[in-house]
């Protein structure tokens, strides 16, 4: 394992006896790239895995410019393609879980020769409901941990990593798993700085999770896609799987039964399966 700052991010580059096409990882709001760790072990018997932190998560630094999806999503492209191409690569498999598919979404849609094929595991081209959008999380909902994030931002990341977990038959590990990706033990090699988000990147995220409606875009996907869900997930409602399904060319819906919003802890053989299954295909 060899972790970097690329440009401002932060990757953790797990190498490969094995050549395929690298596969990059992005995390959901609050968290970084050791959400990752069980599952980037499985995955590097095949290829290069890159476990990414967003802007202002984990060891990635702050974005100077605003936290737009725009600038988020420049930010982690440009970092890994540096690191793809001092692997002599040219194409990336991207996976995003939650907040990371929305950004993986929007990197797949400005730069569709970059990515080879696109994971997205309990995401949302829009997360708010709206009356065109009636499966999205509720605004108030949204509007609540806006406000919250003011008065006491652990506070907040915690009742959101609870969030995460409710409905899953294995909350329970579930939720001390995340805590441990956000608060745990450093791995080897990780500097000593911080792991706790950066309060202005946890107030940009929120605000696109508010905001953001990429479901125009999405047509102009043009890669191989696969959409996974948890059948119980209480943030991701699984129907809007079923809809991103009729507005990305080329992609298929998987739903994943008895899995809350984090399908990759709590049922990690079936979603590490659907994953190789997928890439080797694509």
């Amino acid at each position: 394992t060899d972790g970097c700052l690329c440009m401002s991010i932060y990757i953790n580059h797990i190498e490969s006896n094995s050549s395929g096409i690298p596969l990059a990882l992005l995390h959901g709001w609050g968290l970084n790239h050791r959400v990752w760790s069980e599952v980037s072990g499985e995955f590097v018997t095949q290829r290069n895995v890159l476990g990414i932190d967003l802007p202002g998560h984990g060891q990635s630094k702050m974005l100077d410019d605003g936290y737009s999806l725009a600038n988020v999503s420049k930010s982690i492209h440009d970092a890994i393609n540096v690191s793809i191409r001092n692997l002599n690569e040219q194409k990336i498999m991207l996976l995003g879980w939650s907040l990371g598919g929305l950004t993986a979404m929007n990197i797949a849609i400005e730069n569709p020769e970059f990515v080879a094929g696109l994971i997205l595991l309990s995401s949302s081209p829009q997360f708010a409901r709206t009356e065109d959008w009636p499966h999205g999380m509720a605004p108030e909902l949204l509007a609540g941990f806006a406000s919250d994030l003011q008065n006491d931002y652990q506070e907040t990341v915690q009742r959101f990593l609870a969030l995460q977990s409710m409905g899953s038959l294995r909350a329970k590990e579930e939720i001390r798993f995340l805590r441990d990706a956000l608060l745990g033990e450093k791995s080897e090699g990780e500097s000593d700085t911080t792991q706790t988000p950066d309060p202005n990147a946890l107030e940009g995220g929120l605000a696109l999770l508010q905001h953001v409606n990429l479901r125009p875009a999405l047509k102009k996907i043009s890669c191989p896609t696969l959409i996974i869900n948890g059948e119980r997930d209480r943030l991701v409602n699984p129907q809007i799987g079923t809809q991103m399904c009729e507005l990305i060319p080329q992609a298929r819906h998987v739903v994943i039964e008895s899995a809350g919003h984090a399908a990759f802890i709590s049922h990690q053989d079936r979603f590490v399966e659907l994953v190789e299954e997928f890439i080797n295909e694509a």
